[in-house]
């Protein structure tokens, strides 16, 4: 076993070994892809000094490959030496690379002032450039100033690039405007993807259009199952009211103390008023106070006003 292991790891240095050889001789003859990704072979190197890797990406970027101008972004990102990263972003950013763009608007955010203009013209090029992120961001900018016609635009953008939030945020506007088809399609596509909230949007419309509780109910559980707090809570809810189902109290209980662990507040009134009540439970008034107190903290007044009254 040991000669094994001896022989994979001498083939696993010589394949290395190779790979940087035909990386360096390809860099000297000048193609500026092979000496980023021979930079980035070094970059996993603690052997290779930092200067070394710096002088591979230089190269490359000046004979106008944007992927060492990336790495020379991030590398002295990381240096915290930002002046540089603005520098080299900026120079990858206007070349079109997106992700150069999106990196260079987190660090003037974080590090400069950064005008709410430039902030725009920013993630309008990154999204340009097929950022998916860029492109929810300028679309919640254009939410929040309504208008929702170009923050759909945005959120479409970012949805064809595989955003799942994307897909979501085409869903909500749609749903506001009561296209119910289009509603279903987006927040279809946005649950697929694995976005837990469209999949709680999306079993709200099977139950409000079609009364569809079966399809409905697996929507929610697909939502709980990813630890979303609403999804536990409509689960809760149909088992409470028996709504297409047996009525089914310990049930109830049960996905609204998960959806209270799961940070969703209406979760845990519901579980509060189980235990205060006894329903298919022990009355168990410490427990109920509890309950009630996480779901004040977490914005429901009725809970707040409830332990007023036990004061």
């Amino acid at each position: 076993m040991r000669k094994v292991i001896l022989i994979v790891l001498f083939l696993s240095v010589c394949i290395y070994s190779n790979e940087i050889e035909i990386y360096k001789k390809a860099c000297e003859e000048g193609i500026m892809s092979q000496c980023v990704l021979l930079g980035m072979v070094y970059e996993n190197n603690k052997k290779i000094k930092i200067d070394e890797i710096k002088k591979l990406y230089n190269k490359a970027c000046l004979f106008g490959n944007i992927g060492g101008c990336d790495r020379l972004g991030y590398i002295y990102a990381k240096e915290s030496k930002i002046d540089m990263a603005y520098k080299y972003y900026k120079i990858a950013c206007d070349r079109g690379n997106s992700s150069s763009c999106y990196s260079l608007l987190k660090l003037k955010s974080e590090y400069g002032n950064l005008k709410l203009k430039d902030k725009v013209e920013l993630l309008k090029k990154s999204c340009s450039y097929v950022a998916d992120m860029a492109c929810v961001e300028i679309g919640t900018f254009y939410l929040d100033k309504n208008n929702t016609n170009r923050a759909k635009e945005y959120f479409k953008k970012a949805c064809k690039f595989g955003n799942s939030i994307g897909c979501f945020g085409v869903g909500s506007l749609y749903e506001e405007k009561n296209n119910t088809i289009e509603a279903e399609k987006y927040y279809k596509k946005s649950c697929e993807m694995g976005y837990s909230n469209a999949c709680v949007s999306l079993a709200d419309y099977y139950i409000k259009f079609k009364k569809d509780i079966k399809n409905s109910l697996k929507l929610y559980k697909n939502a709980c199952d990813k630890k979303n707090g609403e999804g536990c809570a409509n689960i809760g809810l149909i088992y409470k009211f028996g709504n297409g189902v047996k009525k089914d109290q310990k049930k109830a209980l049960y996905y609204f103390e998960k959806s209270c662990k799961y940070g969703f507040g209406a979760g845990c009134f519901a579980s509060a008023y189980y235990y205060e009540e006894g329903i298919e439970t022990k009355k168990e008034y410490n427990k109920a106070v509890n309950f009630y107190k996480k779901a004040c903290k977490l914005g429901v007044e009725k809970a707040c006003n409830k332990i007023k009254k036990r004061k």
